[in-house]
């Protein structure tokens, strides 16, 4: 559209059900169960999480379409890891001044 090409809906068996499963699963079932997680573990240990789909769908990726990790999709893996790691164990990293009373 942008470019001036017209849109185009596809008509075959494989599109439609490609959409079918993207509205549904993507769409519906997907927030759904976010929805889920924020009720038990509330919003801020939920967005956590969220940070974590890039993570699942790369490994899917490697799984199922032969997906080649990168240097830089490495680190992009890690860097993910390791601040969700922090952000969840914030409160065991601080270090407290000790009370000496006498």
């Amino acid at each position: 559209m942008v470019r001036g090409v017209p849109f185009a809906w596809g008509t075959g068996a494989e599109y439609t059900f490609s959409l079918l499963y993207l509205a549904l699963f993507g769409s519906v079932i997907s927030f759904t169960a976010y929805l889920s997680l924020v009720s038990r573990v509330g919003p801020g240990t939920a967005a956590y999480f969220a940070v974590l789909f890039p993570v699942v769908a790369l490994s899917l990726s490697a799984l199922y379409e032969g997906y080649h990790w990168t240097h830089s999709s490495s680190a992009g893996l890690l860097l993910i890891l390791v601040g969700n790691y922090l952000m969840i164990n914030k409160g065991r990293w601080v270090m407290r001044p000790t009370v000496v009373r006498s």
